[in-house]
């Protein structure tokens, strides 16, 4: 009887050995952290007022770029990028934040929630009347960085427009 015990506690302890193993592995690989880091180094690694191309710096797929003002609901950010995620919230009501969402394929490589407490990067594009604004990544846009008291600032460069594209050198 004993041996029977041994062996069912010995079973389930693998098992939950197993399903720790996996949830951590899901934790910790979650691309979200991943592709995160991977832009946050990139943007230290900018010059204060570089210019740069945005293609350049992402070290990650991506192919639409959403940036969403301070204020923001998650229902908004949710409508906008046609996607519902438990991981979105609102983007608190402050002018150091915004909330930034990378898409690929419409699924999400990255995104910055950018809380007023937890941000290391604010970007800037037109939004004209709208509580965002996107960047694709085939229209290779300028930006600008600039370091404001430990935040890094990237505001898009307004570029003229020749032949409905903008002209970019």
């Amino acid at each position: 009887m004993k041996k029977i015990f041994s062996i069912t506690g010995t079973i389930i302890t693998i098992i939950l050995m197993v399903v720790f193993i996996i949830l951590c592995s899901f934790i910790v690989m979650n691309p979200y952290n991943t592709n995160n880091e991977l832009l946050v180094k990139e943007l230290y690694s900018l010059r204060e007022t570089q210019e740069f191309h945005i293609n350049d710096i992402i070290p990650f797929d991506w192919d639409e770029m959403y940036v969403f003002k301070s204020g923001t609901s998650k229902e908004y950010i949710e409508k906008t990028i046609n996607i519902s995620n438990s991981k979105i919230t609102n983007v608190p009501e402050d002018e150091n934040t915004t909330g930034i969402v990378f898409l690929k394929d419409g699924k999400i490589t990255a995104y910055f929630p950018s809380t007023k407490d937890s941000h290391s990067f604010k970007i800037n594009v037109p939004m004209g009347n709208n509580n965002h604004g996107v960047v694709k990544q085939y229209e290779w846009v300028v930006f600008m960085a600039e370091n404001k008291d430990g935040i890094i600032n990237l505001t898009e460069m307004t570029l003229p427009f020749v032949g409905g594209h903008k002209y970019t050198d």
